[in-house]
């Protein structure tokens, strides 16, 4: 059986933000301060950290001129890395990348599993291939070209980073005043499906409304959400 809980909430400013992975949590990459390191000089460019896919960061297009550009993120204190993500800028233009870590952002060693990750064109999400958990509070990215001096090297337009769900609270998010909510068991046949409407108890005034979903049974409780708009 399946037990679900609905609600709706007025939230006329349109929470956007990821709802937290049931497995290993919030996303600490989002917010978190990264900079870029480019021949050298540091470049103050969070493009990959800002909770925004449609930014993205860049070298200086310079003809034939780059092997390599690092990207640093200091997620502000030691967590334990269990899940990395990225979401691919140009892929045309993303070759190798080798991860280091570091708890004081000074010393920093090569993370198992996590040396020449092949980007290019490797286009949407994707996943690092994390071998085991390690720890960090500096991640350091080294994007590297193959050996061939390239015109121009592209970063992901987002980094994800995990630590599980041990430290925090994994919930749907209060944005506003609870218009109504409402808990279902639904029994689902072995090897099957089952489908179960979702209904507004009464009409609902003109507005934006959040309306949030949690699942849960025989495994980890699934969150989502959608906006609902009365006119």
């Amino acid at each position: 059986n399946l037990t679900i809980r609905h609600s709706l909430q007025k939230d006329p400013s349109l929470y956007s933000r990821p709802l937290p992975d049931p497995v290993f949590g919030s996303d600490h990459a989002a917010g978190s301060k990264s900079w870029l390191v480019v021949d050298g000089e540091i470049v103050d460019e969070p493009g990959s950290t800002d909770g925004k896919p449609w930014t993205s960061a860049t070298t200086p297009w310079q003809r034939e001129h780059y092997t390599e550009a690092f990207q640093f993120v200091d997620l502000g204190q030691v967590r334990e890395i269990r899940k990395m993500t990225w979401l691919s800028g140009d892929a045309n233009h993303s070759w190798f990348v080798d991860v280091f870590a570091s708890e004081d952002g000074e010393t920093f060693a090569a993370v198992p599993g996590l040396s020449g990750v092949d980007h290019f064109k490797k286009w949407g999400w994707r996943d690092f291939p994390v071998e085991k958990p390690f720890t960090a509070r500096v991640i350091k990215f080294r994007y590297r070209t193959g050996g061939k001096k390239e015109n121009i090297i592209r970063f992901p337009a987002e980094l994800g980073i995990y630590d599980g769900v041990a430290d925090e609270v994994v919930a749907l998010p209060e944005v506003g005043p609870t218009v109504e909510k409402e808990t279902l068991l639904l029994e689902v046949p072995p090897h099957s499906f089952a489908v179960r409407s979702l209904r507004f108890q009464k009409p609902v005034d003109a507005g934006a409304y959040l309306m949030g979903l949690s699942v849960a049974g025989g495994g980890p409780e699934m969150l989502s959400y959608r906006h609902v708009f009365s006119a």
